[in-house]
């Protein structure tokens, strides 16, 4: 997968936008960070609860890390060679409602419009 499939995935949850921040590319919601490319270009670095980040770091080493430059502990890493567009939908959902005002995260739910194909 490459940032841009990853941009237009996550264009599908609500108010959601891509550009830039600092020189990094990033995907907000109403300004606030959802994601970002890591500095290697191959991964990507999302908000997550500290369960979700354990859970999935555990059981998929291979896709999900602790990001090393994370002193709240509240980023996770992905590695895009290794995941797929149902694998990913999950997580950037998680991170949209982590960044999203509770009242559009209470007008929507975009767990429910998962994408059916997957996307690399």
């Amino acid at each position: 997968m490459r940032w841009r499939s990853v941009c237009r995935l996550a264009r599908r949850l609500p108010e959601v936008e891509d550009g830039r921040s600092y020189g990094v590319r990033v995907i907000r919601v109403r300004g606030s960070f959802i994601a970002r490319l890591a500095a290697d270009g191959c991964s990507i670095v999302v908000k997550s609860g500290a369960l979700e980040r354990e859970r999935l770091c555990h059981r998929r080493p291979d896709i999900f890390a602790p990001a090393a430059d994370d002193p709240t502990g509240s980023m996770m890493m992905v590695r895009l060679a290794t995941i797929d567009t149902t694998e990913l939908w999950p997580v950037l959902a998680g991170s949209w409602r982590r960044s999203a005002p509770a009242t559009l995260v209470a007008a929507s739910d975009p767990v429910s419009s998962e994408p059916r194909a997957p996307d690399r």
